[in-house]
C-alpha cells in the first residue's frame, strides 16, 4: 500500500522531467501561461478576503484565551483557505487550460510509445476542440462541487471542523489524480465514470500522484509549472497502469 502511495507520487517528477524534454517543452508555455494568471489572481482576492473575515469572526481583548483562540483559528482557517485556493485554482486553470492539456497528453504519449489518441493534436485543433473539452470539464465538476461544498459545510460546524483540513487535503487529492489522468483516457474514448472505476482499483497509486501534485502546488514558482508536469505525469501513469492492459473503452 505504502509502495503504491509512493509509487504514484514518482509519476509527477517524471512528468517535470518531461516538460523539460527540448520536443515536448513547447507544448507547455500556454498551459503556464494560464496558470500564472490564475494563480496570481485567486492569491491576491483570497489573501485579501481571509483577513476581513477572521477580523469579523474572532474575538477582541486582552484576555490569554483570546489570544490563543486567534492563533489557533489563524492556523485552522489559513490551512484551510490554502486548500480551498488551490481546488479552485485547479477548477479554474485546468477549465480554460483542457484542449491544450488534451494535447500536450497527447504529444507525451506518442513521445513515450510511438503512437496516441486519436487525430490531430496542433494548435488549431485544440482552438476547435474548446467546447468538447469545456463540456468534459463541467462534466467532472458536477462531480467535484457538491462534495466541496459539503467540505465547506464541515469548516463552518464547531469542534467538527477540526477534520477539515485533514478532509480536504484527501479530497483534493483525489480530484486531482482524476483531473490529470482523464486527459490521456478521454483521449482514447474513455468517459468520466470510466475514468473513476479505472481509479477506484488503484486508489493508492492515485491519492500518491494527487498529494504530490497537491504539495507541489504549494511551493512558490514550483506551482506554476504543476499543470502541465502533472499532465504529463499522469500521461505516463496511463501508459504504465491501464494502457498496456489493451482494454477498450465501453
Amino acid at each position: 500500500m505504502i509502495n503504491n502511495f509512493t509509487g504514484g507520487a514518482k509519476y509527477l517528477l517524471q512528468g517535470f522531467r518531461l516538460i523539460n524534454h527540448s520536443g515536448l517543452r513547447r507544448f507547455f508555455v500556454i498551459p503556464l501561461l494560464i496558470n500564472i494568471v490564475v494563480f496570481t489572481s485567486l492569491f491576491y482576492f483570497a489573501s485579501g478576503y481571509l483577513e476581513v473575515f477572521m477580523h469579523s469572526l474572532l474575538p477582541e481583548g486582552d484576555q490569554w484565551w483570546i489570544g490563543v483562540v486567534q492563533v489557533f483559528a489563524w492556523l485552522l482557517f489559513s490551512a484551510t483557505a490554502l486548500i480551498a485556493v488551490f481546488f479552485l485554482f485547479t477548477i479554474f486553470a485546468n477549465l480554460i487550460g483542457a484542449p491544450f492539456n488534451g494535447m500536450l497528453a497527447q504529444r507525451v504519449e506518442r513521445y513515450l510509445t510511438g503512437q496516441g489518441g486519436d487525430g490531430d493534436t496542433g494548435l488549431a485543433q485544440a482552438l476547435a476542440d474548446v467546447g468538447a473539452s469545456m463540456l468534459s470539464e463541467l462534466q467532472k465538476y458536477l462531480y467535484f462541487v457538491p462534495i466541496a461544498v459539503l467540505l465547506v459545510i464541515l469548516t463552518l460546524i464547531p469542534l467538527v471542523n477540526f477534520a477539515a483540513p485533514f478532509a480536504w487535503a484527501v479530497f483534493t487529492a483525489w480530484m486531482l489524480v482524476i483531473e490529470y489522468l482523464a486527459y490521456p483516457m478521454e483521449n482514447h474514448g474513455y468517459r468520466f465514470k470510466q475514468v473513476r472505476a479505472a481509479l477506484r482499483e488503484k486508489r493508492m497509486l492515485g491519492l500518491g500522484f494527487g498529494a504530490a501534485t497537491m504539495v507541489a502546488m504549494m511551493i512558490p514558482l514550483v506551482n506554476l509549472l504543476v499543470m502541465p508536469a502533472a499532465v504529463a505525469g499522469a500521461t505516463v501513469m496511463w501508459v504504465e497502469h491501464w494502457r498496456q492492459v489493451g482494454r477498450q473503452p465501453a
